[in-house]
C-alpha cells in the first residue's frame, strides 16, 4: 500500500509528533554547592561524632562521596571562599604593603585579583547558567568573588526579617526562587554561603528545642573568663559570650543544636529540589570554610588558630545521575578546599585553568582505590598572621603572637604586654600517636612549608602590583605559565 500525504500526517499524530520524542529531550545539569562557615569535621555524625547531628547530610554522603580529611585553607570568611571559588591558595587574595587589623584594613586588604581563575568563570564560560547568595558582609562583590557569576545575592545588613533573609533559609529562598526561572534544560551552577553557626553566639534569644536535645559533658565542666574586647586568647569574646553563665559543655551544646538544625533546613532543600524534578542530575556540595574552638590553641567560640579544630573540615560531594562515580564511597587521604573547584570542573568534562593550584581528585572519586593525589595541604591567616603544612601525621606552623589583629589579642596571649625580641614562633602538632620522630617531621616538612610562603608573597606583591614583574623576572614568568598574569 503506499503511503499518502494524509496517512503521514495521521500517523505523526498518532505517535505525537514526528519530531525527537520529549523523552529524548536533554536534561539539565546541575552544580549547588553549600559552603557552611564554622562548620568543623569532628561535630559532624557522619565523620564518627558521637551525636547524630547531621542525619541529612549523611544521606547525602550515602549516596555519594565523603573526604574524611578535608582541611580548609584559612580559618578566616573571606580567604576560605577564596580558596573555593578560585581553587587557588587565597593568600594570593591579600594584598602585600597594608596594616592588618581593624575595620578599614579588612575593607581594603583583601580582593581576588582579576588574574586569578574563577569557578563560576569556568562554568558560565561553558554555557552553565550560574548565581551566588552570600550571608555575610565579607563575600562580597567589592572583594571581587563575584566574578563569573551572572547573579550574586549579597548580605544585607537592612534585612527586615533575618529569620528570613539571612543563614540558610534566606540564601536557600533567594536561590530556589532563581532556580525556578530556569530553564528545565539550562545546565547551571550555584554557590551558596551560609554563616548561621556563627550566628549561633549572638542570638538574643536561644532555641530550647535544639539545645535540648544534648546534655552537656561533664568534663567541659568549666566556664573560662570573658574578654574585653571581640576576640582574645584564653577567654570568651565579648560578643559570643551569652550575658549568662554557662559552662564550655553548655555552649557545645548550643553549637551541636545549631548544626542539627541546620541539617534538618539542609533535608527540607533537598526534598524541594527533588519535588521540582531537580534532584537527580545535580550534584551537591556541602563543604564547611573552617571550624570553631572550644579551647583548642586557647580559643573559645571563635575561629583563627591554625589548627585541627579551626581548619579540618567537612567535605561531602553528591552527584548527579549523569556523573560516573561511586556511592557511599569514603576517601580517606588528605585533601584541601583549593582542590574543590578543579575537581567539580574535571568532573563535569570541563577544561582546568592551569592557574588552579589546587588538585583534581576526581579520577580517586571514580575509583576510590586511586593514588590520592596529594600527600600534605597549605593553610595561612588566623589572628597570628601564620602559615602551616599539614600532611597525614602533623601539622607544622610558623606565627606571629606579637602582630595578632589587636593589642587585646596580643596581650592576651602573652598574658601581658608582649616581650621584647618576640617574633615568629614555629609548632610541631602530631595529629596521631603515630606520627613517628618529630625531629624527622620538622626536617621533611620545613622546606615545604618556607618554599611554598615565599612563593605565595613573592607572587601576591607582583599580582597587586606591590612589584614590578621586571624586578622579579622568575616569579612573573610562573605567574604568565599558570596564566595569572596575561603573556
Amino acid at each position: 500500500m503506499r503511503a499518502t500525504p494524509t496517512l503521514i500526517a495521521i500517523l505523526c499524530l498518532g505517535t505525537l509528533g514526528c519530531g525527537p520524542h520529549p523523552s529524548a529531550v536533554r536534561q539539565s545539569r546541575g552544580v549547588l554547592v553549600i559552603a557552611v562557615d564554622a562548620l568543623r569535621a569532628d561535630h559532624v555524625s557522619g565523620l564518627g561524632y558521637d551525636r547524630p547531628t547531621t542525619p541529612a547530610l549523611d544521606r547525602l554522603a550515602e549516596q555519594g562521596v565523603t573526604f574524611t580529611d578535608a582541611w580548609s585553607a584559612s580559618p578566616d570568611v573571606l580567604p576560605a571562599h577564596a580558596a573555593l571559588l578560585t581553587g587557588c591558595d587565597p593568600g594570593l587574595a591579600h594584598r602585600p604593603g597594608l596594616a592588618r587589623g581593624g575595620p578599614a584594613s579588612d575593607l581594603t586588604s583583601w580582593r581576588l585579583p582579576d588574574g586569578l581563575p574563577s569557578l563560576a568563570q569556568e562554568f558560565l564560560a561553558r554555557g552553565f547558567e550560574t548565581a551566588g547568595f552570600a550571608d555575610h558582609p565579607a563575600v562580597s562583590p567589592i572583594r571581587g568573588v563575584a566574578r563569573g557569576f551572572q547573579m550574586f545575592g549579597g548580605y544585607r545588613e537592612d534585612a527586615v526579617d533575618p529569620e528570613l533573609e539571612l543563614g540558610f533559609e534566606g540564601v536557600a529562598t533567594k536561590f530556589m526562587h532563581w532556580l525556578g526561572g530556569r530553564s528545565a534544560t539550562a545546565d547551571w551552577f550555584a554557590y551558596l554561603e551560609v554563616n548561621d553557626l556563627e550566628r549561633v553566639w549572638t542570638r538574643a534569644t536561644p532555641d530550647p528545642r535544639w539545645e535540648a536535645q544534648y546534655e552537656p559533658r561533664p568534663e567541659l565542666g568549666y566556664m573560662p573568663p570573658v574578654a574585653e574586647g571581640d576576640h582574645a586568647f584564653f577567654a570568651i569574646p565579648k560578643s559570643r559570650w551569652a550575658r549568662v553563665p554557662r559552662t564550655i559543655g553548655e555552649y557545645e551544646v548550643r553549637y551541636d543544636g545549631a548544626i542539627s538544625r541546620l541539617d534538618v533546613k539542609l533535608g527540607r532543600l533537598v526534598e524541594r529540589l527533588r519535588r521540582m524534578g531537580r534532584l537527580e542530575n545535580t550534584t551537591i556540595v556541602v563543604v564547611g570554610t573552617f571550624g570553631v574552638s572550644f579551647g583548642e590553641g586557647g580559643l573559645y567560640l571563635d575561629t583563627g588558630a591554625l589548627d585541627a579544630a579551626d581548619l579540618r573540615v567537612p567535605l561531602v560531594v553528591r552527584p548527579g545521575a549523569d556523573l560516573a562515580m561511586q556511592r557511599g564511597a569514603r576517601l580517606d587521604g588528605i585533601a584541601s578546599l583549593v582542590d574543590l573547584a578543579p575537581t567539580l570542573l574535571d568532573l563535569h568534562g570541563l577544561r582546568v585553568p592551569p592557574g588552579m593550584s589546587g588538585v583534581s581528585h576526581a579520577a580517586r572519586m571514580r575509583a576510590p582505590d586511586a593514588n590520592p593525589p596529594r600527600t600534605s595541604v597549605h593553610a595561612a591567616g588566623g589572628f597570628q598572621r601564620g602559615v602551616a603544612v599539614i600532611d597525614a601525621q602533623w601539622i607544622l606552623s610558623r606565627v606571629r603572637p606579637a602582630e595578632g589583629t589587636s593589642d587585646l589579642l596580643v596581650r592576651s596571649w602573652f598574658g601581658g604586654d608582649e616581650p621584647s625580641g618576640a617574633g615568629l614562633v614555629e609548632r610541631l602538632e602530631a595529629r596521631s600517636a603515630s606520627g613517628g620522630d618529630p625531629e624527622a617531621a620538622r626536617a621533611r616538612l620545613r622546606p615545604e612549608l618556607t618554599a611554598w610562603s615565599e612563593w605565595i608573597e613573592r607572587a601576591r606583591s607582583i599580582l597587586h602590583g606591590r612589584v614590578a614583574p621586571a624586578a622579579d623576572p622568575s616569579t612573573a614568568a610562573d605567574l604568565r605559565r599558570r596564566g595569572l598574569l596575561g603573556r
